[in-house]
């Protein structure tokens, strides 16, 4: 109840989606910061909506990914994040989530953590093709929580690694982001 009347207190000056977002993470990891590496607030945004920057990064990807995006396309957006290294603190400082392009279902799959996300979270990859709208009912109007449980050796239906990073889990590279 204490973190729920903070989080209230926190969020209605929120001027902005990832003003709040960011609040939201800097509360919850605040006060389990001692169970947690990382907690992130990821949203779904049109293509078109994005800003300039993270458009940019999402065209690379995608290009480097020979997947197709247009203005319609859907991205998972980081918008806020709060971790034990300082670079984690701050979306911008991502050198690989600012945007995940929602692009096609092989290259969401080829993602074994986006691939274990949106199957915890119970969602059939199939819905990418579909119309804009059927995205945005999907998973533009849906929430919830992803949770790996050992980072270092859950693995998902095809025997991937969920978090293939291992040298992050084991903090033997610079961060990722």
């Amino acid at each position: 109840m204490e973190i729920q009347e903070d989080l209230k207190g926190t969020l209605d000056g929120a001027h902005s989606l990832e003003e709040a977002a960011q609040q939201f993470v800097d509360v919850v990891y605040g006060n389990f910061n001692e169970s947690l590496v990382l907690l992130r607030v990821f949203v779904t945004i049109p293509m078109a909506e994005l800003p300039k920057e993270v458009c940019a990064f999402v065209e690379d990807l995608a290009k480097e990914a020979g997947v197709p995006m247009e203005q319609t396309s859907h991205v998972l957006t980081l918008l806020g994040t709060a971790g034990i290294a300082s670079q984690w603190n701050n979306r911008e400082s991502s050198k690989g989530h600012q945007g995940i392009p929602l692009a096609t279902p092989d290259f969401v799959t080829s993602i074994p953590m986006m691939s274990a996300l949106l199957e915890q979270l119970g969602f059939e990859l199939g819905w990418i093709r579909g119309a804009p709208e059927i995205v945005a009912h999907k998973i533009g109007r849906m929430s919830g929580t992803f949770y790996v449980p050992e980072a270092s050796s859950t693995k998902d239906d095809n025997g991937r690694l969920i978090i293939s990073a291992q040298d992050f889990v084991t903090g033997r590279l610079e961060p990722l982001f």
